[in-house]
Formats: structure tokens, sequence, C-alpha cells
């Protein structure tokens, strides 16, 4: 056996081993997609600062940084989510918000999906974009939305925020990262964002 042979041989059990230790750290989330099967949490990829650079040189800075995996009716893909640290000026008045993204096949190549803004009421509050003929409008209440969004909480994005729009949007509990990856993974889809890179 050539030395070559022999290392494509201890090549394929490393790469067999990472994908077992993989598997072992990926944890089934206590309950489901509001929409189709379970998430699935992958803490090897979780980020304790992650940083997000816009356009316009800002950056945003997320402390707590979850990968979760995709159900395979929404892609099997892997997507982020986070809170930013910094509240911005938006919508009445300075708010947190959770950015989620879209993430290559090894947690990378972070791409923006959607922002889940702190809403008035003690949750989150997300626009719907997908409208028009350009793809690129937001949903009003009472619009046909989507398959998938049947499952989700929908408000007017007005009810919601002080100054929101009178718009349809996604509502999120407190801690409900499930409903925020199960919006952007819609998005995603319908919008066709990819990671960077794809």
């Amino acid at each position: 056996m050539s030395s070559a042979h022999g290392l494509l041989i201890r090549l394929d059990h490393h790469i067999r081993a990472i994908a077992e230790i993989r598997e072992a750290l990926t944890t089934e989330l206590e309950g489901e997609s509001p929409t189709q099967g379970a998430w699935r949490r992958v803490p090897v990829f979780d980020q304790s600062d992650f940083r997000y650079p816009w356009p316009d040189a800002t950056e945003d800075l997320i402390s707590a940084f979850h990968v979760w995996q995709a159900p395979s009716d929404l892609g099997g893909g892997l997507f982020g989510v986070g809170v930013n640290l910094h509240p911005t000026s938006v919508f009445g008045g300075p708010r947190r918000y959770a950015g989620v993204f879209v993430l290559g096949a090894e947690g990378g190549s972070a791409r923006h999906v959607v922002n889940f803004n702190e809403d008035d009421r003690g949750g989150w509050a997300a626009l719907i974009r997908g409208a028009g003929a350009s793809g690129r409008g937001y949903f009003r209440v009472g619009d046909s939305l989507p398959d998938g969004y049947e499952a989700l909480e929908i408000a007017r994005h007005s009810d919601r925020l002080e100054t929101g729009w009178d718009r349809a949007c996604v509502v999120a509990g407190p801690d409900d990262e499930i409903t925020m990856l199960t919006h952007a993974a819609l998005q995603a889809r319908d919008r066709d964002i990819r990671p960077m890179g794809s």
C-alpha cells in the first residue's frame, strides 16, 4: 500500500470521526417549529462575540449567537440568531433587535435575513417582505402570505411598535428563537437569500 493511499484512509477515518462528534454535539430542541419539524441546535458553531459588518461601515455585535439547523422542510440549512448589544433608534425609540442570518455549511459566510425589533408589548416583531411584482415589498395585514406563515402569529406592525408601519409582521415571544428562525428560513426560501459566496 502506498503512503498516499494510507494517508487517504487515515483522512477518511478522521472525517468520519469529526462527523460523529458533530452529530453528538448537536442537541434536539425542546419543541418544534410552529410550521414544520424540529429545529436542531448546533452548539459547536455558536459564537460568543459574533460581529456582522454592514456596507455603511457599522457593525452588529452579538454576544450570544446561537446556531441552528433548519428542518428538512425548510431546506435543512444553518441559521444563526442573537440580540445586538447596541440598541438603535428605530420605530419610536432606542430598541434592541435580534438579527437572524443564514450561514454556510461550517457556520460561516453569514448573510443577514431579517431583524426582529423589540416591541412595546414585551416581545419581538419583524416585517414580512416578498410582496409585489419585485418581491421586495412588505405584506399588509390581510394579504395572502406565502406557505408556512399560517402557524405563526401575525399582527399589524403599528400595533406592536409605537411608530411601526401599517404592514403585517411576525410576532415572537421574549425568548422565542424558533419563531424568529422559522420566519428567517421562510424569507430565505421565498427571497432566495443564500450565505455569502453561494
